[in-house]
């Protein structure tokens, strides 16, 4: 059975809560959470022999912080065999207020950081790594051998974020593999009506958050500073907003696959007070130029949430518009 990802998140989480209590799998944390995940939504996925060892397997997308719901939390862990204590490590399933369920001396609940409070068999404490959010988890193929799509998922995973943000730089690399995303977006007639300018010197970043009243974003290590020019395409008609906001959802989807988080602050920014105005100046922007949006790029500090959205039938259809009756 085909769900989205949303889906498949609520379905591991709804399965895992059910076993709260339950002791069968105490000792067994990674086998609870790849069940949780297979069992509840028809599907296999490439398992591995301990915690530690799938943690290493999935270290390409590891993340730090507060864990993302549905993701999978990793500990270092020493546990006992036969040869002595071993990192076998422990794992569990984030929920979605920076707690974790996991299988302990039982399927229990404790907050992310909690859970290094607790004492193995060996003595030894957990120790936080990181999480691995469940789109990686999903990036190998289902049972019926059909690979899910990365990029879908990756568009429905896709959070805007206003929370305080990690000390941790973001990379040039990085900086400019967003950029170029957001420059690889369709204009209209081809203008190409926006640039960019990527800020990461904090003398710079504090002059800029000094003109934003009130704040946004002022703890995020780096911010993109997104320009347009208001240049018709033919005749009288311009597109520059429809290219600035392709340019803006390309870099928003950039910055969740590098592993960041961000928001699409635009209204602030050009409101009356005309705070983009004065960013411009700072920056020395040429008056040819606007101002028109700042995403802030960092390492989320803060939970990550997911808001409503209405059901897909009550937004989108087939070949016309439902009739009401």
């Amino acid at each position: 059975m085909n769900y989205s990802l949303t889906e498949i998140t609520h379905n591991m989480i709804d399965w895992a809560m059910a076993h709260i209590g339950d002791k069968s799998y105490a000792g067994w944390c990674l086998s609870f959470i790849e069940d949780a995940l297979e069992i509840s939504n028809d599907i296999e996925i490439f398992g591995c022999d301990s915690a530690k060892e799938s943690c290493e397997m999935y270290r390409d997308a590891l993340r730090t912080g507060i864990p993302e719901q549905g993701a999978f939390v990793f500990y270092d862990c020493l546990c006992p065999s036969e040869d002595g204590p071993v990192n076998w490590g422990h794992c569990g399933i984030a929920l979605d207020d920076g707690s974790v369920i996991h299988a302990w001396d039982k399927v229990r609940i404790d907050h992310y950081l909690d859970v290094e409070a607790l004492t193995a068999l060996t003595g030894d404490h957990p120790k936080y790594i990181g999480w691995v959010p469940v789109t990686r988890v999903l990036a190998e193929k289902p049972h019926d051998g059909e690979a899910r799509n990365p990029l879908l998922d990756l568009i429905l995973a896709r959070r805007s974020y206003r929370g305080k943000f990690q000390s941790t730089p973001v990379p040039r690399d990085d900086l400019r593999s967003i950029m170029e995303a957001g420059l690889a977006a369709p204009s209209g007639c081809n203008k190409q009506t926006t640039s960019l300018i990527a800020v990461d010197d904090p003398e710079m970043l504090q002059k800029l958050r000094a003109v934003i009243q009130p704040p946004v974003g002022e703890t995020a290590p780096a911010m993109i500073c997104v320009l347009t020019q208001r240049i018709c395409a033919y005749r009288d008609r311009c597109f520059a907003v429809r290219d600035y906001s392709a340019a803006i959802e390309n870099m928003l989807l950039a910055i969740k696959a590098l592993g960041y988080q961000s928001c699409w602050y635009e209204g602030h920014i050009t409101d009356v007070d005309r705070i983009g105005a004065q960013m411009a100046k700072i920056l020395g922007v040429p008056d040819e130029y606007e101002l028109v949006c700042v995403l802030p790029v960092g390492v989320a500090l803060d939970e990550i949430r997911s808001p409503k959205k209405k059901a897909f039938d009550e937004r989108a259809w087939f070949n016309a518009f439902p009739t009401v009756e």
